[in-house]
């Protein structure tokens, strides 16, 4: 019964879904529901034990549960819950990694990414996860080939491996020409949407030149 929420994740920074200590209290994501797969941002020398690699439920999940079906005993009516849920909610002001997906959004805000790891700052984020698509592709042959057995398995392999590259570039893409948002109820201070700095911006398009552009 819970929603896909895809902004949380871009909220975790890169040193925690490094740490292996955060990780396995955390998750790498806070979100089961950002169908995250795996942590592609984790590297060989942070010593992340093997099954913390895969999501499960974080702390998001907690307090949606927690907001959806805790009793509120003093309440007779659904209205009457509103304050006592609306409390509830605000923790999301000093954890942001406890907010929702903004609506409105349409696509252009890049912490809103489905399958994304350290979308906080998805340039490190893809750089890293390249690093380790380098290092899959030289155990690709070593793998998946075996004695008497056709090329089948190891081209589905690297064609999957060719999938999470443009999965993790889209990540990266998505950051020029976009902004950043934070879900709001009125009446609050500031606004919903943000655009995106120019640095960050060219950053982007940097990587994609490196990476994408040159053969």
């Amino acid at each position: 019964g819970l929603p896909h929420n895809f902004k949380a994740s871009a909220l975790y920074t890169i040193e925690q879904i490094r740490d292996k200590n955060w990780v396995k209290k955390n998750s790498h994501v806070p979100t089961l529901m950002d169908y995250s797969r795996f942590n592609y941002v984790a590297q060989p020398e942070d010593g992340i034990d093997p099954k913390d690699l895969i999501p499960k439920i974080g702390p998001y999940d907690v307090l949606s549960i927690k907001w959806a079906y805790t009793p509120i005993p003093s309440a007779k009516t659904p209205d009457e819950e509103k304050p006592t849920l609306n409390e509830w909610c605000k923790v999301q002001d000093t954890t942001p990694y406890l907010r929702f997906s903004t609506a409105g959004t349409r696509g252009t805000d890049p912490g809103e990414e489905s399958e994304a790891v350290g979308d906080i700052d998805a340039v490190k984020a893809s750089t890293l996860g390249y690093k380790n698509l380098k290092r899959v592709v030289a155990m690709l042959p070593g793998a998946v080939l075996n004695p008497g057995e056709n090329y089948d398995q190891f081209e589905h392999m690297y064609d999957a491996i060719w999938s999470q590259a443009r999965l993790e570039a889209g990540h990266v893409a998505n950051i020029i020409g976009g902004y950043d948002s934070v879900p709001k109820v009125g009446p609050a201070e500031g606004g919903r949407f943000t655009p995106l700095s120019k640095a960050r911006q060219a950053e982007a398009v940097a990587f994609m030149n490196e990476n994408i552009f040159k053969t």
